[in-house]
């Protein structure tokens, strides 16, 4: 399915259960919507790439894959872990919290790398996110 967009610039919203929607991805015009399913997985066309987008419920790594997670605790806790820094040098991924229970959601270390000089990051507050990119050597930084 291919959404056209009539404007300069769109914003693709995320259905939420709370008061506001979670906003996705801006999209401009020329770009459209790669799907899967039914799912929204990325955008495409002028000045865009399509990126991997999955929704995780349960703690577990993260996949070299991944370019956006979106973290789901609404049944328990969640903890990610990334893969070592070293391995994935210059890659970007963001991950998304999208509950809004007190369940913890956090983002650990692999081995002994460091995220902004700490060993992990909490998304504490209902729909925070965090996006880091791998130094390609021991850290994953917050930009």
């Amino acid at each position: 399915m291919t959404i056209g967009i009539r404007s300069s610039r769109a914003r693709i919203l995320r259905e939420t259960s709370g008061p506001t929607n979670l906003p996705i991805e801006d999209i401009a015009e020329g770009q459209t919507l790669a799907r899967s399913g039914n799912k929204i997985v990325g955008v495409t066309g002028a000045g865009s790439s399509v990126v991997a987008i999955r929704t995780v419920a349960v703690s577990g790594p993260v996949l070299p894959t991944d370019n956006v997670i979106f973290v789901d605790a609404t049944a328990a806790p969640v903890t990610l872990t990334l893969p070592l820094s070293s391995a994935l040098a210059g890659r970007q991924l963001t991950v998304k919290r999208i509950s809004t229970n007190a369940n913890a959601v956090a983002v650990a270390r692999a081995g002994a790398d460091v995220i902004d000089g700490a060993t992990s990051q909490s998304l504490a507050n209902p729909y925070s996110g965090v996006s880091l990119t791998s130094d390609g050597v021991a850290a994953w930084y917050i930009a």
